[in-house]
């Protein structure tokens, strides 16, 4: 019931780590001084009693325990799900170079990696062992210190580019809203382009961009409520839309949630990839972005339901897509645009988050699992 007393007041990272036996002082890890470490600050009456005194510096990760006696126990992260890169070769059909975490797995986790545009940037969500939200990290290819930005979004489902390199699509939710919105990497402002009624469900799987990043193509049910499905463009700046196919009519495709949809990077063609929902067979077809009649390159009842990959190559001559094979192993395969013989392109280690870079040859994957850590003790702290 009395008075709240500020005890430690700094614009870095500060984690209270607990009080020490007797009371008198409370322990806790900064980041202050460009060193980690542990730090005490006495305490008397609720209140703080002269400056904190480093103890134990270069203490790079720690996750508070509690003290057992006069010993004090902590966890380290010894292995997290990471963002991953790679290199492939398409024409050779297989993976020429062994994949690298984007970042330390004992200082965070990451997922959800994208290339920016011009293909200097990675952005990625990363999240440090402890840390409550996720964060933007930006990672320039040409060298530096990686960017982290605080997010405005309680969640954040699916990162974007937009074709200037400074701006990111978010799909996510702020607040109330759920729903599209345009973040500024230079402002952190946010900017809802899709929310409310404007929104469809699933959005963040059945929806992809114009290369110029001012529409966006994906599935409405229209009207709502009616399980009758339309492919959609709709115009981000005037905030129209014109309907280009018919989903439930479509003889090559039919209704339902396991839609993947991919504009070519001419910005002339759609992809779509389609799961039926009672026969499972896999179908993948390609149509004009103005409209008509669309075109199935691929079918085989071998499908992985929840496809996480699915996209063009930058020169636009192939489709890259997640299958399983006659003996049911998943594989990542390439097809001709047009249609064609389906290659398989070995030794890729993951699907999710699965995003190529411009160059048509480095690529990203979550690479998931369970975190895995030890216990550390601290013995005859002063």
């Amino acid at each position: 019931g009395g008075q709240e007393r500020e005890l430690v007041g700094t614009t870095g990272d500060d984690r209270l780590m607990g009080w020490m036996p007797g009371g008198g002082n409370v322990l806790f890890y900064s980041d202050r001084e460009l060193t980690r470490g542990i730090w005490r600050i006495s305490v008397a009456d609720g209140s703080p009693v002269g400056p904190p005194e480093l103890l134990r510096p270069d203490i790079w990760q720690l996750l508070p325990i509690g003290f057992a006696g006069d010993k004090y126990f902590y966890a380290v992260i010894t292995e997290a799900s990471q963002v991953h890169t790679a290199s492939l070769d398409i024409d050779a059909g297989r993976v020429v170079t062994t994949s690298t975490p984007v970042a330390d797995p004992s200082q965070g986790t990451s997922k959800s990696g994208a290339w920016s545009p011009d293909g200097r940037q990675l952005a990625y969500l990363w999240r440090g062992h402890g840390d409550p939200a996720w964060k933007l990290a930006v990672r320039s290819l040409g060298g530096g210190d990686t960017q982290i930005t605080g997010l405005p979004f309680g969640e954040v489902t699916r990162l974007e580019w937009v074709p200037d390199s400074r701006t990111m699509m978010v799909f996510g939710s702020q607040g109330s809203r759920e729903g599209l919105f345009r973040f500024d990497l230079r402002s952190g402002q946010a900017a809802p382009v899709l929310a409310g009624a404007d929104v469809p469900g699933e959005l963040r799987l059945h929806a992809s961009f114009s290369p110029d990043g001012m529409t966006l193509y994906f599935a409405r049910e229209v009207p709502a409520g009616s399980d009758t499905w339309k492919l959609v463009a709709r115009d981000l700046e005037r905030g129209t839309e014109r309907e280009i196919l018919d989903l439930e009519r479509s003889s090559a495709l039919a209704s339902g949630w396991d839609l993947h949809i991919a504009a070519s990077p001419d910005g002339r063609m759609l992809a779509l990839a389609k799961q039926e929902p009672e026969s499972r067979t896999f179908q993948i077809s390609v149509l004009p972005t103005s409209g008509g009649a669309a075109l199935e390159i691929h079918r085989t009842p071998n499908a992985f339901k929840g496809s996480s990959v699915f996209c063009w190559t930058p020169d636009g001559q192939h489709l890259l897509f997640r299958g399983v094979d006659d003996d049911g192993n998943m594989d990542l395969l390439v097809i001709p645009s047009d249609g064609g013989e389906v290659r398989r392109i070995s030794g890729v280690p993951g699907f999710w988050g699965f995003n190529l870079h411009p160059d048509g040859r480095r690529f990203t994957f979550d690479q998931g699992g369970s975190t895995k850590g030890e216990i550390w003790v601290i013995e005859n702290l002063p």
